[in-house]
């Protein structure tokens, strides 16, 4: 067990756990010491590798338990609430971390294209907030999945970006909101390309023009984003909140 950076015995809910960035947040929050719900689509192959992921962190000490859930779904976002309450008491830290990609130009976009990006990329992490919010213990911390692309935009994505420009203004509202109150706060990462199944969707020559265009000189990994979720949630961060934080090897200075 690495440092726990106040990390230990905490409870996280991650969505969207299954696979990709939201596997390697899991796995990165459990090797600090949390104890992991791992929220996935209900689908067979999803319950599967989530429990194939359960099972994972439990062999590194800590509680891991699976959930499958629609976030978009009011009734099923707040039975599982309900469920992390029974479990563990409460919840320290909340990770929206489910998105879908659509990507298309607007000429040629269809209205399913557009809606179906704000409701898992945008609603949802409404829907889960609210949910949350009775069972989120005082002085914990949300944090959610924005991208470059709601900051700066890009070509083929308004769908997209407009989804993750709005999640910048909703999570730094409930900054304000929940800082005054309660204690909790509230940060976003904004990451660049990250390889990713969600990546996969993108064109072999955009992805090799935007590394191109890094100057790191790469693609992100899902763990650079696990990496920075764990410091946002720790304690190095406590004084942290309301802030977007680029993940993108300086693709956006």
């Amino acid at each position: 067990m690495q440092n726990d950076k106040g990390l230990q015995g905490k409870a996280a809910l991650v969505t969207g756990g299954s696979q990709g960035i939201g596997k390697a947040i899991c796995l990165e929050l459990a090797s600090y010491g949390c104890n992991i719900v791992i929220n996935h689509y209900p689908t067979p192959q999803m319950e599967q590798d989530a429990r194939s992921l359960a099972e994972q962190i439990s062999k590194m000490g800590c509680k891991a338990m699976t959930f499958g859930a629609d976030v978009t779904k009011k009734d099923q976002t707040e039975a599982m609430m309900t469920k992390v309450k029974e479990l563990f008491g409460g919840l320290d830290i909340l990770v929206n971390n489910a998105g879908i990609l659509r990507d298309r130009t607007l000429q040629k976009m269809t209205d399913e294209e557009w809606y179906s990006i704000i409701d898992v990329n945008l609603n949802a992490a409404y829907v889960c907030c609210k949910a949350a919010l009775p069972v989120l213990r005082d002085g914990s911390c949300i944090i959610g999945m924005s991208s470059i692309a709601g900051v700066y935009g890009n070509f083929g994505q308004s769908n997209y970006a407009a989804s993750k420009a709005g999640l910048v203004g909703f999570y730094k509202s409930l900054a304000k909101e929940l800082g005054h109150t309660r204690k909790i706060r509230v940060n976003a990462i904004a990451p660049g390309l990250v390889e990713s199944p969600m990546s996969e969707q993108i064109p072999a020559n955009a992805q090799q023009v935007i590394k191109e265009k890094t100057p790191l000189g790469r693609l992100g990994k899902s763990e650079d984003i696990a990496k920075a979720i764990r410091f946002l949630a720790s304690a190095d961060a406590e004084f942290i909140t309301g802030h977007i934080l680029h993940v993108d090897g300086g693709l956006t200075f």
